[in-house]
């Protein structure tokens, strides 16, 4: 199917899953039966609820080396992610707010008084609301195609309206390397 360019541009254009599928079932080639992210998901490390302090949200960013934590309500609904870059962006503007005061500039680096400033505020002051979500039945390939014209380096996996675990971009690069050969299980 993808040795073809006539078949890869096509492929590439699709404009939903449902198109795509479409395609690939016109050109009559046999594919493996799409796995499902339930099949492939990682469980979530942590979750939080939103009035966990913004120092906690922190330290299980880097125990966990993710560069997220899910905020979910009591029932296990999504409600938005702290993530990382975000925390650096905050602290950036706290640093640059203090540029107008030369003797704050003179005394402090970035970063050095975010948590201790903002350390204990709930940590739904710092979420971001609309990770990409995905049904657990959808396919590796729809998430692929979401997850790329989203422009996300992840997708929550959901079931109903529980989250139930996650997806990062790198599993569908070691999908590739598998059809090509080269990855190793």
């Amino acid at each position: 199917l993808l040795n073809q360019p006539v078949h890869l541009a096509a492929l590439v254009q699709a404009r939903s899953p449902e198109e795509l599928l479409r395609f690939i079932d016109a050109t009559g080639i046999q594919v493996r039966k799409p796995s499902h992210l339930r099949e492939i998901m990682a469980p979530l490390a942590h979750v939080m609820t939103p009035d966990r302090p913004l120092r906690e949200a922190v330290e299980h960013l880097l125990r966990d080396g993710l560069d997220f934590v899910p905020l979910v309500d009591a029932e296990g609904q999504l409600l938005g992610e702290v993530n990382a870059l975000e925390i650096v962006r905050l602290s950036l503007g706290d640093y640059l707010l203090g540029l107008a005061n030369s003797t704050v500039l003179a005394t402090r680096e970035p970063f050095t008084d975010f948590l201790r400033l903002h350390g204990e505020a709930a940590v739904a002051q710092f979420c971001e609301k609309a990770p990409l979500r995905l049904p657990d039945d959808a396919s590796l390939i729809e998430a692929a195609l979401l997850m790329t014209r989203g422009g996300h380096s992840r997708a929550y996996v959901m079931k109903g309206p529980k989250v139930v675990g996650w997806i990062p971009v790198s599993e569908i690069v070691r999908r590739i390397a598998d059809v090509r050969g080269e990855g190793k299980r």
